[in-house]
């Protein structure tokens, strides 16, 4: 839910089966993910106010009853859906995990690899500082105006990262609120294109 908590129903008749973490008053875009490991991943942030520099929590809980296996803190909010799989050079599966605070220039983004069983940090992309006061589309008057005219609001406010994708060779791909897409390989190596 917004406020980070992952669940589990019943398929029958979405009785629940159990719900774990969150933050109370929190609030993230981010969603769960259930992995090929029966392990259910879920992002929270810690209060409601936010920030640049708020911290927030990537988690992992067991499937079958909701246990916390581990909480990895991240330096920003993770507003996003994480990704996981095989990433090419390294063992065992990965946690791919955006985060940032939309919104406000000078913002940093990062990108974060964790191990999915363990939470330990793998690895970390330092991606691009927000550089205007609104995201790269935005920004763009005509953009706007081209909303405005589709009965779209003029302004959207995305993540400062899409959703990650990891293909079948092990290789990340994933958007940045700047207008860039990038791409890492083995042990995240990266390339992008504006």
């Amino acid at each position: 839910d917004y406020e980070g908590r992952a669940y589990r129903c019943r398929l029958e008749d979405g009785s629940l089966v159990w719900k774990n973490g969150g933050v109370k008053g929190s609030w993230t875009d981010g969603t769960s993910l259930l992995g090929p490991n029966n392990v259910v991943y879920a992002v929270n942030n810690r209060d409601g106010a936010g920030g640049r520099d708020a911290p927030g929590d990537v988690s992992a809980y067991r499937l079958e009853d909701g246990k916390l296996l581990w909480r990895t803190e991240v330096p920003r909010p993770p507003n996003n859906l994480p990704a996981i799989g095989q990433l090419a050079g390294i063992p065992g599966l990965s946690l791919v995990q955006g985060i940032g605070q939309q919104c406000a220039q000078g913002n940093p983004t990062d990108v974060y690899v964790l191990d999915a069983e363990q939470g330990t940090i793998r690895w970390i992309f330092n991606g691009p500082s927000q550089k205007l006061d609104l995201q790269a589309g935005d920004a763009n008057p005509v953009a706007q105006w081209q909303r405005q005219l589709a009965g779209v609001r003029a302004i959207t406010l995305p993540n400062p990262w899409s959703a990650p994708t990891i293909d079948s060779n092990g290789v990340v791909f994933i958007g940045n609120e700047e207008g860039m897409f990038l791409f890492f390989g083995r042990l995240g190596r990266q390339r992008h294109r504006s």
